[in-house]
């Protein structure tokens, strides 16, 4: 079973990402407000840093998580 995730990037649910990953194996879908990969990868690391180790999260970014980039529009 895949789980999605919503807010990661903020205190509780970076706590709640953190906690699923360490204790479930299926695939984690975060949804990140970025505009590249690397933009999200830099989001959830600041996020999940109180959390997690480097090498872990590297690791668990590799197997477990699945980011989806959501632009954030412009406001005009």
């Amino acid at each position: 079973m895949a789980i999605f995730l919503t807010g990661s990037t903020g205190y509780i649910g970076a706590h709640v990402a953190s906690l699923l990953l360490e204790r479930h194996s299926d695939r984690l879908n975060l949804l990140v407000r970025a505009k590249t990969e690397q933009e999200a990868n830099e989001r959830l690391w600041h996020a999940l840093q109180l959390h997690l180790d480097f090498p872990q999260f590297r690791d668990l970014l590799r197997s477990l998580l699945v980011t989806g980039l959501k632009h954030a529009r412009k406001q005009g």
